[in-house]
């Protein structure tokens, strides 16, 4: 008989992917599903998701200090750049300053503001408390409020 997947070792990993890539009220939505990163769609089944990452990363290696990670922080949650990494490994990985994807390319915001001409302030602004996309945040026009004079 099949394991519930609820108990499955590998299904709170894919919960949380999951509402990290796609719910906007996660607490690290802004530092990935905000940056553009995605989901590879044959981690939508679960089921799918654990035999590719079985095949991909090989089992876990040990007790709770391994965690699976994306071997390149700019890139999506795809079975190539997946693997396992303990609570150091990771801390690792972390980039130092945060990147946005646009254009398939990744940005932090100075670099966004010098392509677009936005301010860096009011792209992060857009996409931190407005919920724009990166694409929207250096697209639309800055609107230019009228002074009275």
């Amino acid at each position: 008989m099949k394991q519930r997947r609820t108990t499955h070792p590998l299904y709170r990993r894919w919960t949380q992917m999951r509402q990290t890539v796609r719910n906007p009220r996660s607490a690290d939505y802004d530092t990935i599903g905000g940056r553009g990163i995605d989901i590879d769609p044959r981690f939508d089944d679960f089921w799918e998701y654990v035999k590719l990452v079985e095949q991909s990363c090989g089992p876990c290696p040990g007790g709770s200090e391994w965690k699976l990670a994306r071997k390149d922080q700019d890139k999506d949650f795809e079975p190539r750049n997946m693997e396992w990494q303990t609570a150091h490994g990771l801390a690792k990985l972390v980039p130092k300053t945060q990147k946005y994807r646009y254009l398939g390319k990744s940005y932090t915001l100075w670099e966004l503001g010098l392509l677009s001409g936005i301010n860096p302030l009011t792209i992060k602004s857009r996409i931190c408390s407005l919920g724009w996309t990166v694409k929207e945040a250096v697209t639309r026009p800055v609107r230019i409020w009228p002074t009275n004079k």
